[in-house]
């Protein structure tokens, strides 16, 4: 789900800018994708399995492996760094999701 919406929302920022065909809002729009959007979804990703799955180390991981093909792709190489910022949104958001998980007693 996470791979989906890193390639999901870049393309349709890109759509959008080439069907209403607005010259200068490119640059504004992937700052937008880079800043605004994709922490968003990470957070929300990442809290909603803490909640479903509790805590999962691979949310170090995922998001800078999940970011790699839409960097090169829609990005250049420099938003790595990104990438890296959105793992640490994750691990500390499912942290928190993980303390809504609810634990079954035996």
């Amino acid at each position: 789900m996470l791979f989906t919406t890193y390639l999901a929302l870049p393309a349709i920022a890109l759509g959008v800018i080439h069907l209403l065909q607005v010259q200068n809002a490119g640059m504004a729009m992937f700052i937008l994708m880079l800043f605004i959007a994709l922490p968003a979804s990470t957070i929300f990703i990442a809290a909603w399995d803490g909640v479903k799955e509790g805590f999962s180390p691979l949310w170090v991981l995922a998001p800078v492996i999940c970011f790699l093909l839409p960097m090169f792709v829609f990005f250049i190489e420099t938003a790595l760094i990104n990438g890296a910022s959105y793992s640490v949104l994750g691990m500390t958001a499912n942290a928190i999701g993980a303390l809504f998980h609810p634990r079954h007693p035996k």
